[in-house]
């Protein structure tokens, strides 16, 4: 019987674990760049997911939007913008690029929105990191971090697998503690 407990509390565990957090085609936040045009094309693949704020890692003299109510700033150690407060990722030079008048513009729903930056000191073969914040449809408010060769998603466990996990999780305490009180029993004897 106790293997019959352990089969079964495996198989929970291992179904728990493969889908806590179910793969993507295609990530949530895709950031692609250009070095000869000199240019960042952020791509929100989510149809309820709103970028207010994008941060990409690099150096450069001047970045630049052309999106209503946003806007941008290359950055060295200092953050004109506030582009890195509260949000626990440390870049020291980089560009930002900002929602900072809600009135004249808009977050990035989906699809695709095209920023520029100095790009004399990038090169095409190195990917860059950014991170992104964004809000849901509800206005809580998210981050997650990528690179441009992998973009970034929102990682969130769905319920019923997470059960699963947990469901596993008990299994295995439990076989484990019958064995610890069979040993017992034996040691006693």
């Amino acid at each position: 019987m106790t293997r019959l407990y352990k089969a079964l509390a495996g198989l929970a565990l291992l179904i728990g674990v493969a889908h806590a957090v179910p793969a993507q085609a295609t990530a949530d936040f895709t950031l692609s760049k250009s070095v000869s045009a000199g240019t960042f094309t952020l791509t929100n693949n989510s149809n309820d997911l709103f970028v207010d704020e994008l941060v990409v890692a690099g150096t450069g003299a001047t970045a630049g939007t052309t999106l209503p109510g946003w806007s941008a700033t290359a950055f060295f150690f200092n953050d004109p913008l506030n582009c890195l407060g509260g949000t626990g990722f440390n870049v020291g030079s980089g560009f930002c690029y900002k929602l900072t008048d809600n009135t004249t513009g808009t977050p990035i729903g989906q699809g695709s929105a095209t920023f520029t930056y100095d790009s004399s000191f990038d090169d095409q073969s190195v990917p860059s990191n950014f991170f992104v914040l964004f809000t849901n449809d509800a206005g809580a408010s998210f981050a997650c971090s990528g690179t441009t060769n992998r973009g970034c998603n929102l990682a969130v466990p769905e319920p019923a697998p997470l059960g699963l996990f947990v469901v596993g999780l008990l299994g295995v305490a439990v076989a484990a503690r019958r064995r610890t009180s069979a040993m017992v029993k034996e040691e006693l004897s």
